[in-house]
């Protein structure tokens, strides 16, 4: 034991920050003991618990499984040895970080070969350890000694060779306790956070729920009485367009506000036309042709596009213009079945689209195209639709018969445009929360690293030569405890008391 000494007066030149007093640099071949492979094999009988990287969660950096066989059927790889308080350190694509201490809960036996198992010898806490090995410093500068191109691996001496900052014993687990204290509370913000998708997928279904049935606008019709009922929107389209067939819905629907009619999808459209089914080429020339993935939920992309060569006699027929809706006829997964999107915003050159594509055309006023894709975004109406599904090669599939059969919930004009008008506010609304939510899921992320790097240059905890100096008592610096450590594993072994000749290229933490 020393006494702790006075701190030395800075002076004004520009160097690294030292350690702070009664710290040390160790090699990690320093603070643990080697541990020698086994031979499972060896006992046939015996039924061995064992861990391999897969088995541990680079999110929590806990061992979430393990394997079972018997020493007979022991894999190649079933090699070292462990025990509680070892660190598995993951030697295989170290920037994965499939790092983490066996805890006593965890009656393992082997683990693979994948890792590095370090033990300590008693110079350093467990969990010390294992904090030291998750930091971005670390894990940087052993990633540069991986070897190989589709299995990067580190050697066990590279790892062994890094230095960490080691403080004395009794700091290392004051800085456990600070470290874990601030991670719970890390974990809990980003467990809350990622609560938030959810829960603003929900309030988007709640939205299209309330549009769609008139409680979203029930406030707005107490303002608006003289408006022109849906009922008479329907005898305009009517007479527009010829129609006599029957117009009543067959289904059992649910009672809308007075103003608004249900009306079946066909007597509201213009026109619905599948798409090209010409095979596209990935690159120009040619003109530009949506993919089936083009059409999400209230959107049209234009961002993945394929090119159609020789397509002038198709200009006419399936040029897409503004307003269009499109909808998906085919796909592998029911939740993008029957998607309905608009077209919006299109350049002056021509765009087409493929035959999994449905697009509808409107050619009356009657009816916002906008307000018809809020209606096939509702939960009720994508129900409805996904029921008339029929599988076909693993593909779900609607045709244009079950898209004509759905029945609209059709409000007056001027209430359509005030539900397109709302839903837009309050999903800008919600995309502007998702940002937020974004950007401080970003910053919990960085907060781990963060407070790694404030406990490893002893910025979280009062230092051992602080509390020795304010308490006028002795304390054991890292330097004396390394020699101690040191000191103890000769004398088991019998050899002289050495320092561990260290590899090259180690580094400072």
């Amino acid at each position: 034991m020393v006494k702790p000494q006075p701190r030395a007066r800075e002076t004004g030149s520009v160097q690294p920050p030292p350690l702070p007093e009664g710290w040390a640099h160790a090699a990690l071949q320093e603070v643990t003991v080697p541990v020698p492979h086994t031979k499972p094999e060896d006992e046939p009988l015996r039924e061995f618990r064992y861990i391999d990287i897969s088995s541990i969660s680079n999110r929590t950096h806990e061992i979430a499984e393990f394997k079972s066989f018997k020493g007979a059927d022991a894999p190649s790889r079933a090699r070292r040895p462990i025990k509680p308080d070892d660190v598995l350190f993951s030697n295989v694509r170290t920037y994965l970080r499939n790092i983490a201490v066996v805890t006593d809960d965890v009656r393992a036996d082997l683990c693979s070969t994948g890792f590095t198992v370090l033990r300590s010898n008693g110079a350093i806490d467990s969990r010390f350890l294992l904090y030291s090995v998750l930091t971005d410093a670390f894990i940087d500068a052993v990633g540069e000694f991986q070897t190989g191109t589709h299995y990067p691996a580190v050697s066990d001496p590279a790892v062994f060779a890094q230095e960490i900052a080691l403080p004395p014993l009794a700091e290392q687990k004051r800085i456990v306790a600070k470290i874990e204290a601030l991670l719970a509370r890390v974990t809990a913000s980003r467990e809350r956070l990622a609560k938030l998708p959810v829960i603003l997928n929900r309030f988007r279904q709640s939205v299209l729920a309330a549009a769609c049935s008139g409680r979203l606008t029930a406030d707005w019709r107490e303002f608006h009485t003289d408006i022109e009922p849906a009922s008479q929107l329907l005898k305009n389209i009517s007479v527009d367009c010829q129609r006599t067939s029957n117009n009543q819905p067959e289904d059992d629907l649910p009672e809308l506000p007075e103003t608004w009619a249900w009306s079946r999808f066909a007597f509201l459209i213009g026109e619905l036309r599948n798409g090209i089914s010409t095979k596209p080429n990935i690159d120009p020339p040619g003109t530009k042709i949506l993919r089936i993935n083009s059409v999400r939920p209230g959107a049209v992309l234009f961002d993945d596009v394929r090119f159609l060569p020789d397509s002038g006699n198709l200009l006419s027929s399936y040029r897409l213009r503004e307003g269009d809706l499109l909808f998906t006829r085919y796909n592998g997964s029911l939740d993008l079945l029957g998607v309905c999107g608009m077209v919006r915003r299109l350049l002056k050159e021509p765009l087409l689209y493929p035959d999994k594509l449905m697009r509808v055309r409107f050619d009356h006023a009657y009816v916002v195209p906008a307000y018809v894709e809020i209606f096939f975004q509702s939960p009720d109406a994508r129900d409805r639709l996904t029921a008339r599904s029929k599988s076909s090669a693993g593909q779900q599939g609607v045709s244009g018969a079950d898209i004509k059969a759905q029945p609209v919930a059709l409000p007056p004009l001027e209430e359509q445009r005030e539900i397109v008008r709302r839903v837009a506010a309050l999903f800008k609304l919600a995309d502007a929360i998702v940002k937020r939510v974004a950007i401080a899921t970003a910053r919990a992320e960085k907060l781990t690293q963060s407070i790694l790097t404030k406990a490893f240059r002893g910025e979280l905890v009062p230092t051992e030569a602080e509390l020795a100096r304010h308490y006028g008592r002795e304390y054991e610096p890292a330097f004396a405890l390394l020699a101690r450590t040191q000191a103890g594993a000769a004398r088991d072994t019998g050899a002289r008391p050495e320092r561990r000749r260290r590899a090259p290229a180690t580094l400072r933490i």
